[in-house]
């Protein structure tokens, strides 16, 4: 009798085989940071965000606040940090810390220690504290659900895996989201407008969510975060002063329109798309296209909002993930890092069921994927296998994740549209009922 070919994995369940792939992926990840460390100083293979954040503090504890916000004191606090570059002819661009002076303090408490061992000591806490509050928030957030799957695996979700890498701190804003979502649904919307004044470390991050409750007529919610942001103004205003706010206010318009450090062509909005189009077709065609697409996404978003919207209804978790990746998308500052945001949210739809497992796998393996692929080919570059592909850098990968990154946004918001439009259908909605937003 003929035996069947053996094949390795052919028994093992879905969950089985998404554990595997998790662990190809961490894999995968781990390799990235080996090769990065290796063939990199720390700053240029990890943490280089980071080293703003360090630097802007170092300066706060010894030269002041108003210094934090100069790009030439920036430059003499980090140049000893990273290397020269290759080419003679380039300058060291330092990086700027663009935050409110009363978040400041964090980072003088971190910058006591030197840059290499405060981001050590930074990235073990952000990771505990991810840890820590995403197993709290399934806890609580899906009615006695003891599953921890999920958490644990959202854990290895490329925007988390890319915070880590760049030294961000976008799990501080991943929990004032999932705060904010955790006292709407209580029914407490003064606290979850005090929450929502946490997204002021990014004040990007506001661009659409202000405007929604706007249109919900959300008073309440409303008042709690114009007393965040009231406190939070006067507050930076009293500890680094008009000079500070004066120059802070600069760095802000010179972002705007693009520092060299803000590299927008690796972003995952729709001003990436204009950039890289820029170089496909002409200026007035590819901004004509990325103008269109932002001006849809917008109008997209702000439809959810149109009419009332109860809290415990199963539109509102629909509408504020498809809200929020509309905000990643449109930004005039978003990094793929960014979107770690979106993680509270399609915790909760998921545990809500309003969420699929496939749409999960797409948020977790097909970045880390395009990210490889990308890295390949780029390698390739390097050895001339591939002509066309330029031999410096990692073109090809860093537009695989813009791309990818910005292609997910918009595609949580599409499955947020039909979604609304299929529970609309279904007298689902919920639209008067429960608690006021």
């Amino acid at each position: 009798m003929k035996r069947k070919p053996w094949r390795p994995f052919q028994h093992l369940g879905p969950q089985e085989r998404r554990n595997l792939a998790l662990a190809a992926v961490f894999a995968f990840y781990a390799a990235y940071i080996g090769m990065g460390l290796y063939w990199n100083n720390l700053f240029t293979a990890l943490g280089t965000d980071y080293l703003a954040f360090w630097s802007a503090g170092y300066l706060a504890n010894t030269e002041g606040y108003a210094r934090t916000y100069d790009l030439d004191a920036l430059r003499r606090v980090q140049s000893p940090w990273v290397p020269d570059p290759a080419d003679p002819s380039l300058v060291f661009t330092p990086l700027p810390s663009l935050f409110l002076p009363v978040f400041l303090p964090v980072f003088q408490v971190f910058a006591l220690l030197p840059a290499d061992w405060s981001l050590l000591v930074w990235t073990a806490l952000s990771l505990l504290l991810l840890v820590f509050y995403l197993r709290f928030f399934a806890a609580r957030i899906a009615a006695g659900h003891r599953d921890g799957r999920w958490s644990l695996a959202m854990m290895l979700s490329f925007p988390v895996f890319w915070s880590l890498v760049w030294g961000q701190l976008n799990f501080l804003l991943l929990v004032c989201v999932g705060e904010f979502l955790r006292a709407v649904v209580a029914g407490k919307p003064f606290r979850a407008g005090l929450w929502l004044g946490g997204l002021l470390l990014k004040p990007q991050t506001l661009v659409l969510i202000v405007p929604a409750l706007l249109l919900q007529r959300s008073w309440k919610t409303l008042s709690g975060f114009a007393i965040a942001s009231v406190v939070a103004l006067v507050g930076s205003v009293g500890i680094g002063g008009p000079e500070a706010m004066r120059r802070l206010v600069d760095l802000w318009l010179g972002s705007a329109s693009g520092l060299p450090s803000n590299n927008p062509q690796y972003m995952v909005n729709w001003r990436m798309v204009g950039i890289n189009l820029s170089s496909l077709a002409g200026s007035e065609v590819s901004w004509g296209i990325a103008l269109a697409g932002l001006a849809l996404t917008l109008l997209a978003a702000l439809s959810f909002w149109l009419r009332p919207l109860s809290p415990v209804s199963p539109k509102f978790g629909v509408a504020l993930l498809g809200t929020m990746a509309a905000t990643c998308a449109s930004a005039w500052h978003s990094h793929l890092h960014m979107m770690t945001i979106l993680i509270p949210l399609l915790l909760y739809l998921l545990y809500q069921r309003c969420l699929s497992v496939a749409l999960m796998d797409l948020w977790l393996f097909p970045v880390p994927v395009l990210m490889l692929v990308g890295f390949l080919l780029d390698l390739m570059g390097k050895f001339r296998i591939l002509p066309c592909i330029p031999p410096e850098g990692l073109v090809v990968t860093e537009r695989m994740l813009a791309f990818s990154g910005w292609g997910m946004c918009l595609f949580l918001l599409f499955w947020a549209v039909r979604s609304i439009r299929r529970l609309d259908g279904s007298g689902r909605g919920g639209s008067a009922a429960g608690p006021e937003f």
